[in-house]
């Protein structure tokens, strides 16, 4: 469905790295990829993605959404204005042992590349 998407919005992808990560120009990602570690069954794990309007114009995170349940979301909601910075913030819960990767798709009012992808990984013991 998200490849879908892409294309449609002819969204660049770097192909040479796991996994996938969108490349844009209007704005950026500290990191786009976090590793939670190793973590118990059964407890949480805060995080946090910083976003930076790299454009010339105000750019709005108007939504975040996960590939799962087990995340809790919340979001920068002003405007970014260039050279702003915004946050991501969340939990992760550990409910199901195993290896895990979960995606969240960041919606965003950019022209450029209206759809971001930001990534966690870990282990759950």
């Amino acid at each position: 469905m998200f490849s879908d998407i892409r294309k449609k919005l002819k969204i660049p992808i770097d192909i040479t790295s796991r996994p996938q990560v969108l490349r844009h120009a209007d704005y950026s990602f500290k990191k786009e990829i976090i590793n939670l570690g190793r973590l118990k069954i059964n407890t949480e794990k805060k995080f946090e993605f910083f976003l930076t309007n790299n454009s010339k114009k105000p750019i709005v995170i108007n939504l975040v959404r996960s590939s799962c349940s087990c995340t809790e979301l919340e979001w920068t909601k002003s405007p970014l204005f260039p050279n702003d910075e915004g946050v991501i913030k969340g939990s992760f819960q550990a409910k199901k042992k195993g290896r895990f990767f979960k995606q969240m798709f960041v919606h965003l009012s950019s022209d450029k590349a209206p759809l971001g992808i930001i990534n966690l990984e870990g282990f759950v013991e």
